[in-house]
């Protein structure tokens, strides 16, 4: 009996598929070129990149779609091993029950989070404060990010200089080299680490981790400088990094956030959160006004104040040309709140930060506020409050408990302007 014959339009059909299933695996599991180096795929091993490995020619002004793929996909991959060796202390649920509260214009997010009714709770006082001590020192005996298991740790990261990028001593810097330096002369190397911690890492390397009391989807921590040991008081190179990674974790409703003491931070290491929220944050919808800074037209960042959302907020345009110029803006910001006493939070995008003003609020108000719920996200913990709050609670805590005192925006605003 002769062989069958597959008909050319089935044929056609099959090749297509085995394609796809061929590029999707290119693009998820095998090598792929990033940023500096290769990355690489694997599951419980430590591999780190070799610049010198990588052509100049290869190296581009910005990350492109496949680079941010990667990084993004790499650290989703991690993410899901760790939830299936049973890493988080909660039941993980993809699909998440929300509903809308108004406060003033704007329709709030309530997000019924069941999990992280077990959580480490803030660092809290024991009544509603306008303005306190933000800097407090790190305290090794306390718990902290260098004493987790370290399984939870996805990803190792370094940023380094473009000076780095030179071939050879006592040569001269090629054109090549000067134009090939990522995201305005900074390039983002990858570190992996899935099973165990390096050992004697080094104080310059950043850490992201799973968080083990999810808020969503790939939530967790950004930890700069790990073994600096460095308090919850935001720097401007953590905030530098912080805008770079926000580059390659674009899309898929991918956010970055911090708080303050005082302002939902449960753990005085300094860190940053990353989490998904796929949908519109109502901070995202509210109305602003141009602040003119003297500097803005040279520097290509603008800055624009809050009008009428429930809160106080700054929100900071910028592009990835322009990371260094707005890290130095919104490390101003922070400085300036820190050193005046007002809590704030921070919530960032690939194009955009916004700085939330607020008071420190005690625990009788039975909402834990961080940066997605001075965002308008507000995570509840129990389904009772989750099905009786309403638009007159939540208004009064808002606007009268939760809100900063206008003198302090207006000396932000006033700052600001000489930026």
């Amino acid at each position: 009996m002769g062989a069958t014959s597959i008909p050319p339009r089935k044929a056609s059909g099959v090749v297509l598929v085995v394609l796809f299933l061929v590029y999707w695996l290119r693009s998820r599991h095998t090598t792929v070129s990033v940023a500096l180096g290769e990355l690489k795929v694997g599951a419980c091993m430590a591999i780190t990149s070799d610049p010198a490995a990588v052509p100049q020619a290869e190296l581009r002004q910005t990350p492109s779609f496949t680079e941010g793929l990667a990084l993004r996909n790499t650290l989703y991959d991690r993410w899901n091993e760790a939830l299936a060796l049973g890493i988080t202390r909660t039941p993980f649920v993809t699909q998440q029950t929300v509903r809308r509260v108004w406060v003033g214009r704007y329709p709030l997010t309530l997000v019924l989070n069941l999990g992280r009714a077990q959580k480490r709770q803030p660092i809290l006082i024991q009544k509603d404060l306008a303005r306190v001590d933000l800097k407090v020192p790190f305290d090794d005996s306390k718990f902290h990010f260098g004493k987790v298991d370290g399984r939870e740790r996805l990803l190792w990261l370094s940023l380094q200089s473009s000076s780095s990028l030179d071939s050879g001593k006592g040569t001269e810097r090629s054109a090549s080299v000067e134009e090939a330096s990522m995201l305005n002369g900074l390039a983002l190397r990858e570190e992996f680490l899935t099973c165990v911690p390096t050992p004697n890492a080094s104080t310059d390397q950043h850490v992201a981790m799973i968080n083990v009391f999810p808020l969503s989807e790939f939530s967790g921590f950004l930890v700069p400088f790990l073994n600096r040991h460095l308090p919850q008081d935001i720097t401007p190179d953590a905030i530098q990094l912080t805008l770079i990674l926000a580059q390659y974790l674009k899309g898929d409703g991918m956010r970055l956030g911090y708080n303050s003491m005082h302002a939902g931070a449960s753990v005085n290491h300094l860190h940053i959160q990353f989490w998904t929220a796929k949908r519109v944050l109502p901070i995202e919808m509210a109305t602003t006004q141009p602040i003119q800074t003297r500097s803005q037209l040279e520097v290509g960042v603008t800055a624009h104040a809050s009008t009428d959302f429930p809160l106080h907020f700054v929100r900071v345009q910028y592009t990835a040309t322009t990371i260094d110029q707005a890290s130095t803006l919104v490390a101003q910001a922070a400085e300036f709140l820190a050193a005046y006493g007002c809590p704030f939070n921070m919530v960032f995008t690939d194009t955009t930060v916004y700085i939330i003003l607020r008071k420190s609020i005690s625990p009788h108000h039975r909402i834990s506020v961080g940066f997605p719920e001075a965002a308008g996200d507000i995570f509840i913990t129990n389904q009772t409050m989750f099905d009786s709050l309403d638009s007159a609670y939540l208004s009064q805590v808002w606007l009268s408990h939760l809100r900063a005192e206008d003198e302090a925006f207006n000396q932000l605003l006033s700052n600001l302007q000489h930026f």
